[in-house]
């Protein structure tokens, strides 16, 4: 049943989500039909990050519900405010948008109510990392 879900899809298949280490009958195949229509509103590639679905340490309650992923554009650069208008066009409801100093990745979901912010990579003197979390309106590029 999964295998002929996926064939619905544009952009995305179901070997690419196992390969982040998801386990692909825990996620919710609603999120990437979203995420499909996220990489058509963009016209870019899209990857969906390591441990970026239902694996991996997450602090949003979404991820080990299989309602949340964790994406980059890889071979463009897109603004926040392009990345949160393709993100509303395709139905999310959680975006977050991140700046880790060298690159934006995204945080979408399809959870209950907006919740939207950004978030910037800090390294502390003793080398520590930590993130910074704002209001969606800025970006976090230029904080």
């Amino acid at each position: 049943m999964i295998s002929q879900q996926f064939q619905d899809l544009n952009w995305f298949s179901e070997a690419e989500v196992a390969g982040t280490g998801a386990n692909v009958l825990g996620v919710d195949f609603h999120l990437m039909l979203k995420y499909d229509k996220w990489r058509s509103n963009l016209n870019t590639r899209v990857d969906l990050l390591h441990n970026g679905l239902n694996s991996g340490d997450h602090s949003s309650e979404w991820h080990p519900k299989g309602m949340a992923g964790d994406s980059c554009t890889p071979d463009k650069e897109i603004s926040p405010q392009e990345a949160f208008k393709a993100a509303l066009k395709a139905g999310f409801f959680g975006i977050g948008i991140y700046w880790n100093g060298h690159a934006y990745s995204y945080h979408l979901d399809i959870g209950r109510g907006y919740r939207l912010w950004i978030a910037k990579r800090i390294i502390k003197d003793d080398g520590s990392k930590s993130w910074q979390y704002h209001s969606l309106i800025s970006d976090p590029k230029q904080l």
